[in-house]
């Protein structure tokens, strides 16, 4: 559902057994099971793109121990002549490949580095959630970045509360 399709939150159904629930929220979301990957950090970058390094080079090393050992030799009986433009093609449209799917990597880590940055906060009670705990906004200030909290009123609630006095 859109965002801007989101029904308010007194939209609930019945259920069997005279119990209610809102209707269009995934189990994920009511049970308070993560939406998402929680913590990624650079190190698991680094770890990410060493996995891919190794899986490359080894094809790349792949494609020169085939014309060294005489791999289609052995394996099919083919007769053998070494061809060494081959195995360099080969290098070079593995490089290309691997160039690829790095900077695509790297553009997927960073979008979800981004995402994992956004603040989730509950729409109905305002509560904020850090770690898999939710707490309110007064809370997460104390603890998060260390800065007092106050209230205040923005000058357009004033305005309704005075219209609402009256």
């Amino acid at each position: 559902m859109l965002q801007s399709q989101v029904p308010p939150p007194g939209d609930r159904v019945a259920t069997s057994g005279g119990n209610t629930k809102n209707r269009w929220l995934p189990p994920s979301i009511l049970s308070g099971t993560p939406l998402g990957p929680v913590g990624a950090t650079r190190t698991k970058w680094s770890s990410i793109f060493w996995n891919e390094a190794v899986g490359f080079l080894f094809m790349i090393a792949m494609s020169w121990l085939t014309e060294l050992l005489r791999i289609p030799h052995y394996l099919f009986g083919q007769p053998f002549a070494p061809n060494w433009h081959r195995a360099a093609l080969r290098t070079f449209v593995v490089l290309l490949v691997w160039l690829w799917v790095y900077l695509v990597t790297k553009r997927l880590l960073k979008r979800l580095h981004y995402l994992e940055e956004i603040l989730r906060v509950c729409g109905w009670c305002r509560r904020v959630r850090h770690d898999d705990k939710w707490m309110t906004i007064e809370e997460y200030f104390g603890t998060q970045l260390a800065t007092r909290t106050s209230h205040d009123i923005c000058p357009e609630c004033l305005e309704k509360q005075l219209k609402e006095m009256e």
